[in-house]
């Protein structure tokens, strides 16, 4: 398994490596975050819905950057075995977050 690692990290560009683990580092902040945050909730009598909401807009958010990295790192080095379904993914994701996010401002 290290062995692969080391070939994924000299098969990439330094650019969009730094960027994915950026991205996947955030993602997986906003969903723990949002997992302690929702089991507070459930036990509290006074739930509140305002950070989950933010929390949830955070976590698809840095998916959708780091699907997009994916994206035009896959443009970039000429390699477009998946690329529909995750542009398709990506647009998706972001989609989702801005409802969210829309819905939030309507309350």
């Amino acid at each position: 398994m290290i062995e692969t690692l080391k070939k994924r990290y000299r098969e990439r560009n330094k650019l969009f490596l730094t960027l994915d683990i950026t991205f996947r580092i955030a993602t997986l902040y906003f969903a723990v975050q949002l997992i302690f945050y929702s089991v507070s909730g459930l036990i509290s009598s006074h739930p509140s819905n305002d950070s989950s909401e933010f929390l949830m807009i955070g976590m698809l958010f840095s998916l959708g950057l780091m699907n997009a990295v994916h994206v035009v790192e896959m443009i970039v080095s000429g390699k477009r075995k998946h690329l529909t379904s995750l542009v398709i993914s990506t647009i998706f994701v972001f989609g989702v977050a801005i409802f969210i996010w829309l819905l939030s401002y309507i309350k």
